[in-house]
């Protein structure tokens, strides 16, 4: 039978592992605004993983922020970046968030200027992604994850033309994350208006959401918040 003191040595070593080689990953996501032309021209073009991280400045009511959805995206592009690295090889090289984005949610009540919404033309936002995967392309990078999850069909649409550029262009893979999922799946665009019982349920959500990206912008709820 094992004593204590092993038992114990034991664990603190084996966390101590755990933290060493979750360090080393870590250390393998790289942000592309800290680096230098000299640094970049080292990146394995066949491993390492461009990620997107998009965007949009969307009115979340009075009680959310615009920021909402790029909070949540940012989070999502930690976990993804995370992932990558734990692979044997691969490092992630982050691009700068990306605040842009096609119709917000106040044009589903036909509201298309509204305090909180600031958007961008369809055609845009895939000028914007094309020609930002193209500079990327030139040089040589061959793997782009665009993290987004704006429920607009046009929205979406624009990010899967411009990852189907540069699919076709340089020979690479540009993949649209949110854009593999059919969007009237996520969304419930087979009609025309949401449901009041749909916004109620994408507000909470939200809420949530934000409230554990970023807590301090979320008020406290009121009488009869659930």
């Amino acid at each position: 039978m094992c004593s204590p003191r092993f038992l114990a040595f034991s664990f603190l070593f084996v966390s101590f592992l755990c933290f060493s080689l979750s360090a080393v990953a870590r250390s393998q996501i790289y942000d592309l605004g800290e680096l230098n032309t000299e640094q970049i021209r080292t990146f394995d073009r066949q491993k390492t993983v461009v990620p997107f991280p998009g965007g949009i400045l969307e009115e979340h009511g009075p009680y959310l922020p615009s920021y909402t959805d790029d909070y949540a995206i940012a989070a999502m592009t930690q976990e993804l970046a995370r992932a990558i690295v734990s692979r044997s090889g691969w490092k992630v090289l982050l691009f700068p968030q990306i605040p842009l984005g096609h119709n917000g949610a106040n044009a589903i009540g036909g509201k298309y200027v509204f305090p909180g919404t600031y958007t961008v033309r369809h055609s845009t936002l895939r000028a914007v992604y094309m020609d930002l995967a193209g500079q990327f392309g030139e040089q040589g990078f061959r793997w782009i994850f665009i993290v987004h999850d704006h429920g607009d069909p046009d929205h979406n649409r624009a990010l899967d033309e411009a990852s189907d550029f540069f699919t076709d262009t340089y020979g690479g893979v540009m993949v649209h994350l949110l854009g593999l999922k059919p969007i009237s799946d996520c969304c419930g665009t087979s009609q025309r208006l949401l449901t009041p019982e749909q916004i109620t349920e994408n507000g909470i959500l939200c809420t949530r959401r934000c409230q554990r990206n970023q807590p301090d912008d979320v008020p406290a709820p009121g009488p009869g918040a659930r």
